[in-house]
């Protein structure tokens, strides 16, 4: 009986499997997206040094697959809510910098990388030097969360309204201006997180359209791959190459259909029956460090990974498959260093 109740109370602290599970595909989803983006040159769509070697369907189908990913890792933030512990964030923080000096010291020990105190000073400060966008904003919001979580949730749901009202308008006008990074900012991370909050506190996934969350991600995902499919067609039968610019502006992160499947994406695993399984879950718990490892620059080539899937998609697939492994064994080994060190704290 005691041993029963014992393993029960264990079973309600442990995570949703499923959403540990979605973390870790998001993060790959992140990782592929680079590779079209920087390994094929992509976001610099509609000028003469970009050229499309394979049929854009494909490329669009992607895009608009891998888009969702950064918008949707936030709002399960936001939903499941961030409670803030110094100890965390000291592991984030001490995590980033092992992530970073160890990309300066492989560059300059092993590629002979010539010696800059400007590049050092960086990589010992990678958060406050901005080395990931996404980090630096995730962490600014991690230790904003105990004023942001009771002061939205003290709102009344009509200031709630307005304010996610508000800062979607900001992060999103950049779109009107043909940016071509709307939404990756501090704003937009904010806007995506307590809009999860919000959701979380009228319980969407009831009587909300989110109740139907595979068909707003159906239409979502429809209308925005016709309209870069089309653009880019457009383009080419028209002449005007420079119109295909018009593509990753309306994949900014804040667009209203990228922010409606990263949501439904979200309720669409939500949904399934849950699963709690408290190893599984320890092995996904190295996830962020995909994106930390393959982005820090050094470790890894989005133009060499573009070009073995184009000579051979097995091997670039393998690659691709043995560098997403080995983030996650050197990230739960990162982990175990910044858990020695923070013992005492």
């Amino acid at each position: 009986m005691t041993q029963r109740f014992t393993e029960d109370k264990q079973n309600s602290k442990c995570r949703n499997t499923n959403i540990e599970i979605l973390r870790f595909i998001l993060m790959c989803f992140i990782f592929f997206w680079h590779i079209l983006v920087h390994g094929y040159n992509l976001k610099q769509l509609g000028g003469d040094e970009v050229t499309v070697q394979h049929s854009f369907f494909l490329y669009g189908f992607l895009l608009t697959l891998f888009v969702p990913a950064t918008y949707c890792f936030v709002f399960i933030s936001g939903y499941y809510g961030i409670t803030f512990k110094l100890k965390k964030l000291l592991s984030l923080l001490l995590g980033c910098f092992i992530v970073s000096i160890s990309a300066w010291s492989y560059k300059t020990i092993c590629f002979g990388a010539p010696f800059e105190i400007t590049k050092f000073m960086e990589s010992l400060l990678p958060i406050s030097t901005n080395k990931w966008w996404f980090m630096t904003n995730f962490i600014l919001l991690y230790i904003l969360s105990p004023i942001l979580n009771v002061g939205f949730d003290h709102l009344s749901q009509k200031q709630q309204k307005t304010t996610l009202f508000i800062l979607f308008v900001f992060s999103s006008a950049g779109i009107l201006a043909l940016l071509s990074n709307c939404g990756s900012s501090f704003m937009g991370l904010l806007m995506v997180y307590l809009l999860g909050r919000y959701a979380k506190r009228q319980s969407w996934g009831g009587n909300y359209f989110v109740g139907k969350p595979i068909c707003l991600y159906v239409i979502s995902f429809v209308t925005l791959f016709v309209c870069i499919v089309g653009i880019y067609y457009i383009s080419m039968f028209t002449g005007h190459n420079s119109l295909s610019k018009l593509i990753f502006p309306l994949l900014g992160y804040s667009n209203p259909l990228v922010i409606a499947m990263s949501v439904s994406l979200f309720y669409i695993v939500k949904n399934l029956p849950e699963i709690k399984n408290t190893i599984l879950n320890k092995i996904l718990s190295a996830n962020l460090f995909i994106y930390l490892i393959t982005e820090v620059g050094g470790f890894v080539s989005y133009q060499k990974l573009a070009n073995e899937f184009d000579s051979n998609l097995f091997i670039g697939f393998c690659h691709s498959l043995i560098i997403i492994v080995s983030c996650m064994l050197a990230g739960h080994v990162i982990l175990k260093i910044s858990k020695l060190i923070l013992r005492n704290v």
